[in-house]
C-alpha cells in the first residue's frame, strides 16, 4: 500500500499481517525499505501504559531503541508514528491481507492510535465512531492536530477556532476535511467507555 505524505511526522496505518496467515505483524516488518532514510524512526504507542516504544532505521534494518518493548506485534486497525529525515519519497506498507472483519479494542480514558485497516480513505462519522459527545477524534496536520467531535444536531464535525475583530476566540463546527487519507491513522480519544471500533 502506498502512503502519499510529505509530513516529517506521519501516523501510518497497520492494514496488514505477516505473510503466511499470522494474526499480526512485527513493527520491523510493516514499512518497506523503499523511501526510507537513515535515522528515520518508527514509534509504537502502548496505549495501556501511555508510552512510546521506538525503532531506528539504520539503512538496512530497524533496530529497537526501547529496552524490552511491550508491543512486539502490531494488529490490524491500529497505527504507528513514522518520523522521516527525507519526505521526498512516498512510504510503502507491506504484508498480507487476510479476509474478515476487524475490531480494534479501545482503552478507556486514553488516546487510542487507530487506522482504517483497508484500502481507501476513512470518513469520520457515526457509523464507525459512534454518537458520544464525550469522544474526540484528533487528526495530525502540519503543525498539530485537527479536532473533531460529535453533536446530535450535526453529527461529527471539525472544530475550528475563530477570532473576531475584538480578539475574542470562539469555536465553530464545519464539515470539511472529514476524511483520513489511505494508509494513515488518527487518535480516537475515548472518554465514553467505547469498547472497540468495528471497521
Amino acid at each position: 500500500m502506498q502512503v502519499n505524505s510529505t509530513k516529517t511526522t506521519e501516523y501510518i496505518a497497520v492494514p496488514w499481517t505477516d505473510f503466511g496467515g499470522a494474526t499480526g505483524i512485527a513493527p520491523t516488518a510493516l514499512v518497506k525499505a523503499t523511501g526510507l532514510s537513515v535515522d528515520d524512526t518508527l514509534e509504537v504507542y502502548d496505549a495501556a501504559n501511555g508510552d512510546w516504544e521506538g525503532y531506528r532505521w539504520t539503512g538496512t534494518e530497524w533496530t529497537s531503541t526501547t529496552e524490552n518493548p511491550n508491543v512486539t506485534t502490531l494488529t490490524r486497525g491500529i497505527a504507528v508514528k513514522l518520523t522521516r529525515a527525507n519526505t521526498a519519497n512516498n512510504v510503502y506498507l507491506v504484508g498480507g491481507a487476510p479476509e474478515g472483519a476487524v475490531e480494534t479494542a479501545l482503552q478507556n480514558n486514553k488516546w487510542n492510535l487507530v487506522a482504517n485497516p483497508g484500502f481507501g480513505a476513512f470518513t469520520i462519522g457515526l457509523e464507525k465512531l459512534g454518537t458520544s459527545t464525550k469522544d474526540k477524534v484528533m487528526v495530525a496536520n502540519a503543525e498539530a492536530f485537527d479536532q473533531y467531535t460529535y453533536r446530535a444536531t450535526d453529527g461529527w464535525a471539525k472544530i475550528v477556532p475563530v477570532v473576531d475583530e475584538k480578539g475574542i476566540q470562539t469555536n465553530t463546527r464545519v464539515k470539511e476535511n472529514m476524511t483520513v487519507p489511505q494508509g494513515t491513522g488518527f487518535f480516537f480519544v475515548n472518554q465514553s467507555g467505547k469498547v472497540d471500533i468495528k471497521w
